[in-house]
């Protein structure tokens, strides 16, 4: 009978040496990945403010880490935003060498993988690989009975990533399903008798004490989940799901159960969506990983099967490569990384946005959120497309018509737009189009370097006029006694120097006063 788990025959050190060197490699020759940006400005809020949680410098206002990471930041203050998420990848690949099975070319083909989940570092999403990497330490802890680094390693991840403890779960119903029906068939009765389901019941509160933040902080953003999302994920889950029939009778239905379970979760999430929408289709990641260890554990010796799991392979391989987007030898890419090339920029928008936010066009790997706000200009769009809905959702249709662009800059106070060198976020493609057709409601174009600037005109005044913005209040002029809505995400713990605050229709503030004058809106 095979062995469920690989012995320790294999030094594990390969695995994690090629991990380490593929992603420090990687992470000294690309300067940004699709993220970086974001936890370059994290890292700074919590260097310089600690877990202040609320920033005005991104979107409307949003707080930095409530149910996102609570690890990372901390560590990445201390040594930098890669090296967290490197160590995270090197642990990755210690658990992959360590768990692939031995039999055929299993050291070879882990050594593979290892060095493919170093390409993660291109991803930029370091709070997630460092995750990863908890979690892959997590599920090793487990299999050794080591029950308390196991719940260790569980709540180090979640407080990581929550998404990574989400994949961690997945991974543990397999490693549970798989002991426990070892005769083809799963003994339900004897599953929920046994300890393991007090290791999955203590992942799972673990992973509700991390959301508990959202509800108790009003935080109720909805992240895009496209159709082709869905339709990658679902694909992924059925080809597992078809694999299995080559594979032992305890994987097969271990295999069945935990692909069954993802392609529940993705229906739930698609139809309801929530903060985790299309981050539930993120298995792409490390799909190649996955279709690596079905090869090693399954007899794929007929041709037909052999090209089955090659195909499956290439195509993992693509879906893998649509989360690395690190575009070598760009020039404009090299040029929106280099802080010198926006110090004129930011030095032009302080008088042309008067006190107002800017629309920053989102360049691919969203530059604009690190070097404008990092200089005190808020941005009205940042990263986290949780906050894009549903005051950005134009920006996510079909078609975006210059009369919804105009309504949108003037209903939120914009008071310039800046105009990067391609390439755009694809939430931007047509915004950049727009933009470079010099719409009658953009004045004053300016051209520094590869950079356009335009100011907003045309809106009427604003009876509540935002006239300033600081990081963790607003200042506000109002003509007249009355109701009115600000371009301010709501928050139940903000304070208003007079009147009432409460939350508008769609998620901004709305503020009754009795009489004109300024208002400040502290956090």
């Amino acid at each position: 009978m095979r062995q469920a788990w690989p012995s320790r025959n294999r030094t594990p050190l390969l695995g994690a040496s090629l991990a380490a060197a593929a992603a420090s490699i990687l992470a000294l020759l690309v300067p940004f990945g699709n993220d970086t940006a974001a936890h370059l400005f994290l890292t700074r809020a919590f260097a310089l403010h600690g877990f202040s949680w609320w920033d005005n410098y991104w979107y409307f206002g949003r707080f930095d880490f409530i149910g996102y990471s609570y690890l990372y930041y901390p560590f990445a203050a201390v040594a930098g935003v890669k090296l967290p998420a490197v160590a995270g990848i090197t642990a990755s690949g210690y658990a992959i060498s360590r768990l692939l099975p031995d039999r055929g070319h299993g050291a070879g083909i882990a050594a593979a993988a290892s060095a493919l989940v170093g390409v993660l570092i291109l991803t930029g999403a370091y709070p997630f690989l460092l995750g990863m990497g908890l979690a892959a330490l997590a599920l090793l802890a487990f299999l050794d009975t080591r029950r308390g680094l196991y719940l260790l390693g569980v709540a180090a991840a979640g407080a990581s990533s929550p998404l990574a403890l989400v994949g961690l779960g997945f991974v543990m119903v397999y490693v549970v399903v798989r002991r426990r029906s070892e005769s083809g068939r799963l003994r339900v009765a004897e599953l929920l008798r046994s300890t393991e389901v007090l290791d999955l019941i203590a992942l799972a509160a673990v992973g509700v004490v991390l959301a508990s933040p959202l509800f108790i902080f009003h935080i109720r953003g909805t992240y895009p989940f496209y159709g082709s999302d869905l339709a990658m994920a679902l694909a992924f889950a059925a080809v597992l799901m078809l694999a299995a029939i080559r594979l032992p009778r305890g994987d097969a239905v271990a295999l069945r159960a935990t692909a069954g379970l993802y392609a529940i979760l993705v229906l739930l999430v698609f139809i309801h969506p929530g903060a985790l929408g299309g981050n539930a289709a993120r298995v792409g990641e490390i799909s190649p990983v996955i279709i690596a260890a079905v090869w090693l554990r399954g007899d794929f010796r007929p041709v037909a099967a052999r090209i089955g799991v090659a195909a499956t392979l290439v195509l993992s391989l693509v879906w893998m490569s649509m989360s690395v987007v690190a575009p070598l030898g760009d020039p404009a890419a090299a040029y929106l990384t280099r802080a010198a090339d926006w110090r004129p920029v930011i030095a032009a928008l302080r008088p042309l946005a008067d006190g107002k936010r800017v629309e920053y066009v989102d360049s691919l790997l969203h530059e604009g959120a690190w070097f404008l706000p990092r200089k005190g200009i808020a941005i009205a769009r940042g990263w986290f497309r949780q906050d894009d809905f549903p005051v950005n959702a134009i920006f996510y249709g079909s078609a975006l018509e210059p009369g919804a662009y105009r309504s949108w800059l003037c209903g939120n106070q914009i008071g310039a737009v800046v105009l990067p060198p391609g390439p755009y976020d694809y939430s931007s493609a047509q915004e950049a189009a727009l933009v470079s057709s010099h719409p009658a409601f953009l004045s004053s174009p300016m051209r520094i370097g590869r950079f356009e600037l335009f100011k907003v005109t045309g809106c009427p005044t604003p009876a509540a006029e935002v006239v300033r913005i600081a990081r963790t209040w607003i200042e506000v002029r109002i003509s007249g006694p009355g109701s009115y809505r600000i371009p301010l995400s709501y928050s139940p713990f903000a304070a208003s120097s007079r009147g009432e605050l409460a939350p508008a229709s769609n998620g901004m503030t709305e503020i009754t006063v009795s009489a004109p004058g300024l208002v400040r809106i502290d956090r």
